[in-house]
């Protein structure tokens, strides 16, 4: 089975309280062909000493405060992989996250992939009034997708998604 190395990139701004689960999330895949990229935007709390204990295991790249749209530019500059996906610094993800997503992109030619997510609290309660989404496996076109954008029916998040590091 073809294996594309994959970027998962991770803007961070004063995420003390969350880093540390987001990392340890996306070092537990059971894809094993991935390169990590952390953006540390300038924090002012934490943030900076807990990355050091990710040193070895991603690559780290400190910046002076750029906003979190220029961070996300440059993460993906630096990127490496056939595909790029982005996870926010206090979000979590399933061990069979990336495994799940380049297996049923690869079997549908998929050029991007978008991924369900539900809102937790810090004890990991679902939120009852927080943002959850499901999606079933389909294949749509460019114009569907952007139809289902534009009447929500897809959440448009900076995160999210996974793409062929190409778009």
């Amino acid at each position: 089975m073809n294996q594309p190395k994959v970027s998962i990139y991770v803007p961070a701004y004063n995420c003390e309280t969350t880093i540390a689960k987001c990392l340890d999330s996306l070092l537990a895949q059971t894809y094993p062909n991935i390169e990590i990229v952390v953006v540390n935007d300038g924090s002012t709390d934490k943030t900076r000493e807990i990355l050091a204990n990710y040193v070895t295991s991603c690559r780290i790249i400190d910046q002076s405060n750029q906003g979190l749209s220029q961070t996300r530019s440059n993460a993906i500059e630096v990127c490496t992989g056939e595909y790029v996906a982005t996870v926010d610094a206090d979000d979590y993800v399933t061990p069979n996250w990336l495994t799940d997503c380049i297996t049923v992109m690869g079997e549908n030619s998929a050029d991007v992939g978008m991924f369900g997510f539900v809102s937790v609290d810090q004890n990991d309660h679902e939120l009852k009034y927080g943002l959850k989404r499901e999606y079933r496996m389909e294949v749509l076109s460019s114009v569907e997708t952007v139809k289902r954008l534009g009447k929500d029916k897809l959440k448009n998040m900076s995160w999210g998604f996974i793409t062929k590091r190409d778009y």
